[in-house]
């Protein structure tokens, strides 16, 4: 890493100093969100709380401000007695501490050889046990980083732990079922009992230490909810109940939340199952998008006033723990990009639309978000620009067509396809007269795109990808799976008005079409075994070049000079499309899989699974700069040399890490060196150069 020279400064005041000897140049570090939230743990004061959604996250919660921010996921946590350091067991297996305050990481504690599902620290914050689904309980020295016993008995691999409250006893549960009781004091195992003969799903000690709550699955199907006694391993009660969940205990044991089989919170008796206290949406009540994934993790505020729930989609939401009134959101930052769309002649506009179920439409140039596209009510699946620059056509989870005016951002049209739901893609002609959208199973609607008129309906079972020839004629799928003893049917030609098959595209071999990009009478397919790109000639296709690599998305240039193409691993290559030779391998791009590419003028925009929007010169393959949109309409924009630019809360999204010899020595949010890299109007300068 390139070291601190220009950089150079003193923060007088005490808050900061650094110097070239010191430290090397600071790194901005962007909140974003690739998974669900696994967890949620807070500190024993109540002051802080840490979770992971794909990247690791310390809030604090007295004022609901971004704390620390690691990127990588973290499996749990626990904090110190204090709140001031805060242990996560890393996807590695590894036991890393932090100092809160400074963001420092303080030491590496231990390993198992898989997974750890639970840590816990003890009250003198000298002990550290953690619990893997290596099968093994560990007993560490935090202070020596030094493991002192391993607990081992379980068949299969731990799901959950906790420490009674006396710390005498540790109380594990397996997904074979098994609960075993281990005595720390004189390390070894003290009881072992069956509570399901089916997987355990999760367990949870209240906080006296006298009741084993678990969740479970029974015969045919069924989910149990059962009670033991902790010192005798005798089951007290039992409850069916509707899905698989996680639980989670008050304080003061007096409530039981598990999430029910409708989006709701369930709030039980702990000491008497079959009575429900109370019910609620945790949902419908936060006003959030109406698409939300399943419930992950539940959890209760130490002092018993808040249950927090964590989704498939990465956010938190704060509930009061009557369950009436919401308190709050943690967003997971930002969503999966699903795509990127470019308008106008000058190519001044672009289009991205997110798992959640809106569009933003932002100015380039002027480096502003104009509006939001909101209407939909599920997850937006594909959009498409009409040509005339004017219009744009979505296609939604749930049957829903709209189409839009991107002058003000109004609904035009909405259309119901009540007898083919699951929309997954859409395609519109060069003239704007055609539409046809790829329904569930294969089938295909074609519309009069004027009047949205349906003018013809057929199946082609495999097809995952459409485009509509420039004559309006014929109609290019890209099929799943096809017949591994025929490639030629990766990708067809029918005609649009009978559906009928007229040729089969060569030189795709088997497997996944993941992409069709069609430009005049040019092609590019992208697949999971390869790129092709042809030149179309009514029923002739012309294989130019192809390139075996595996293709996600694919995009071409109008000019048809450049193509690019996205893998799984995050790559992406830039073509030059006349001489059939690659430019630029761009390694390690996105952070996950290529969501969505888009070529405009002399740049390349690309998005990933890290909700990241880049872009990259295409003549030299190097950053422009990184977009990056978060949820409820704040944003940050950064170049590769750390300038950067923000909406008016877009700066509580990030931290900058600054690092000694690769080794981090403190974070800090982005006021403190605001001064040295804050540029006004920065995305306007970056793209006006």
């Amino acid at each position: 890493m390139a070291r601190l020279s220009l950089y150079a400064f003193i923060v007088l005041g005490g808050s900061l100093s650094l110097t070239q000897e010191q430290e090397e140049k600071p790194e901005l570090l962007i909140k974003t969100s690739s998974g669900p939230v696994r967890y949620i743990t807070f500190s024993k004061n109540g002051k802080y709380l840490a979770f992971s959604n794909g990247m690791t996250n310390v809030y604090d919660f007295s004022n609901m401000t971004l704390k620390l921010l690691l990127d990588e996921n973290s499996t749990c946590a626990a904090f110190t007695k204090d709140g001031n350091n805060v242990v996560f067991a890393m996807q590695n297996g590894f036991i890393v501490a932090y100092e809160l305050e400074t963001g420092i990481k303080k030491r590496v504690v231990g390993a198992h050889s898989k997974e750890i599902s639970s840590v816990v620290m003890n009250k003198s914050d000298k002990r550290v046990i953690s619990a893997s689904i290596d099968g093994t309980i560990k007993l560490w020295d935090f202070n020596g980083g030094f493991e002192i016993f391993t607990f081992e008995g379980h068949t299969s691999g731990i799901i959950s732990m906790s420490v009674t409250p006396d710390e005498k006893n540790i109380i594990s549960a397996g997904y074979d079922g098994v609960i075993k009781i281990w005595s720390i004091e004189d390390l070894r195992e003290v009881k072992s009992f069956e509570a399901y003969e089916l997987p355990l799903i999760s367990m949870s000690l209240t906080q006296d230490g006298k009741q084993i709550i678990t969740s479970g699955a029974g015969e045919r199907n069924t989910i149990w909810l059962k009670r033991w006694k902790a010192e005798t391993g005798k089951l007290a009660d039992k409850i069916e109940i509707d899905i698989s969940t996680r639980i989670a205990v008050s304080p003061d044991g007096e409530n039981l939340a598990y999430f029910g089989n409708k989006k709701t919170v369930e709030i039980r008796d702990p000491g008497r199952f079959g009575r429900t206290l109370r019910s609620f949406s945790w949902y419908k009540d936060s006003g959030a998008d109406t698409y939300k994934r399943a419930g992950t993790v539940l959890t209760f505020s130490p002092d018993g006033k808040y249950i927090l729930c964590g989704d498939q989609d990465g956010d938190i939401r704060i509930f009061e723990s009557d369950g009436w009134k919401i308190n709050a959101v943690i967003s997971a930052g930002t969503s999966w990009i699903y795509s990127i769309s470019t308008y106008y002649s000058n190519e001044k506009y672009i289009l991205t639309s997110t798992r959640k179920n809106y569009i933003v439409v932002w100015d380039l140039i002027e480096g502003i978000k104009l509006f939001t596209l909101s209407g939909h009510k599920n997850l937006i699946l594909s959009t498409v620009i009409i040509n005339d620059g004017n219009s744009l056509v979505s296609v939604c989870y749930d049957g829903t067509i709209k189409i839009w005016n991107l002058q003000d951002g109004e609904i035009i049209k909405t259309i119901e396809c009540k007898d083919a739901r699951l929309i997954s893609g859409v395609a519109v002609s060069r003239s704007g007269e055609r539409m046809a959208t790829l329904h569930h199973e294969g089938i295909i609607k074609i519309w009069s795109l004027p009047d949205a008129k349906l003018l013809n309906t057929f199946t082609s079972l495999l097809a995952i990808r459409i485009a509509i020839t420039s004559d309006d004629e014929n109609i290019i799928i890209g099929n799943r799976q096809p017949d591994p003893n025929n490639s030629a049917k990766s990708v067809l030609m029918l005609d649009l008005k009978s559906g009928k098959e007229m040729a089969a595209i060569p030189g795709t071999k088997a497997g996944h079409v993941y992409s069709l990009s069609l430009n005049d009478d040019y092609l590019i397919i992208g697949g999971s075994n390869g790129m092709v790109y042809c030149k179309v000639e009514g029923f002739e296709f012309n294989v130019l070049f192809s390139d075996e690599a595996s293709v996600r998305r694919s995009a071409m240039s109008s000019d048809r000079l450049y193509a690019a193409s996205g893998g799984a691993d995050g790559t992406i290559k830039i073509w030059d499309l006349a001489e059939g030779k690659l430019l630029h391998f761009i390694e390690k791009a996105h952070k996950g899989e290529v969501q969505a590419l888009n070529i405009t003028g002399k740049h390349l925009i690309s998005a990933g699974w890290d909700g990241k929007i880049k872009f990259w010169d295409l003549e030299s393959g190097e950053l422009i700069g990184v977009l990056v949109n978060f949820d409820y309409g704040d944003w940050i924009f950064h170049t590769p040399d750390q300038r950067y630019d923000h909406s008016e809360r877009g700066n509580t999204y990030a931290r900058w890490t600054v690092k000694k010899e690769g080794v981090i020595t403190g974070q800090y949010s982005l006021e403190k060196f605001e001064e040295n890299f804050k540029v006004q109007d920065l995305v306007r300068k970056v793209f006006n150069d």
